[in-house]
């Protein structure tokens, strides 16, 4: 099964699924943010981490692609890429970014 085939439907939460998407509709629809925290993402395998993100996304939305290639989860992590390279995205380098907008939406976390 391909992440875009997942549904909120397929995951039972039932003390999580409610306040998760109060904290959503807080984030789009209130004071434009939300912030969840106390989560021990350390104890966790990176694969499990990313499984416990797309839950997450999946209360407060769908996913569309993060790039060109489709990418529905993106990683901003320096891969030593020439940022001065006109093909090179700059989260894959270790330059500064500018402030920037990713699009309409977008749901943003650090592990």
């Amino acid at each position: 099964m391909h992440s875009n085939e997942v549904s909120l439907a397929d995951f039972q939460l039932p003390s999580l699924s409610l306040p998760l998407i109060d904290l959503g509709q807080q984030a789009q629809h209130g004071r434009g943010w939300s912030l969840l925290r106390g989560v021990p993402v350390q104890r966790y395998s990176r694969q499990q981490q990313l499984t416990a993100w797309w839950i997450l996304g999946l209360h407060w939305g769908r996913a569309v692609p993060q790039n060109a290639k489709g990418h529905l989860i993106g990683h901003i992590k320096d891969l030593g890429r020439d940022p001065a390279d006109p093909n090179t995205r700059l989260y894959a380098t270790n330059a500064a970014q500018p402030w920037h907008n990713d699009g309409p939406a977008d749901l943003v976390g650090e592990f």
